[in-house]
């Protein structure tokens, strides 16, 4: 990232949890992909922001989209298909993402991110005082994995 003014005020903006959802929208069609992740990440950008960003070619701005609490649950289920195994491995890591898409993510081709989702059920359900469905070991499978992009 620039150390020049205009993209140090850009990320005040981005950063400022008092920014109001217009500005974050707006910035949303000028800034740099790393600043996009973290105007993902802002408690007020809108679904409507989330869901033009969940599309973007930068995987570590689609990968922030997936925890924030603004993002629609059809973005997630279609993030949790995502064809970059990061993407999936932050969501199956999120413990707000809805049960479905978690459980989508348990089945998995990598089996990092199918472990990470069931840990993330297993935590959840425990959590609310619910029996632990699922029988999944302490730690990832030592299988190799496949190439998922």
């Amino acid at each position: 990232m620039g150390n020049d003014i205009v993209t140090r005020v850009r990320l005040s903006l981005v950063m400022n949890p008092e920014t109001p959802p217009e500005t974050l929208a707006a910035l949303s069609t000028i800034l740099s992909a790393e600043l996009l992740a973290r105007l993902a990440e802002h408690p007020s950008t809108s679904a409507a922001v989330l869901s033009e960003l969940s599309e973007h070619a930068d995987a570590e701005v689609r990968a922030a989209v997936t925890e924030n609490p603004n993002t629609p649950v059809e973005v997630l289920l279609r993030l949790a298909r995502d064809e970059n195994v990061d993407v999936r491995y932050r969501l199956a890591e999120n413990a707000r993402a809805p049960y479905d898409v978690l459980a989508l993510l348990v089945e998995d081709d990598n089996p990092y991110v199918a472990w990470r989702a069931e840990r993330t059920l297993v935590r959840l359900t425990s959590r609310n005082g619910a029996p632990t469905p699922l029988n999944i070991p302490a730690a990832p499978p030592a299988r190799k994995m496949r190439e998922t992009g």
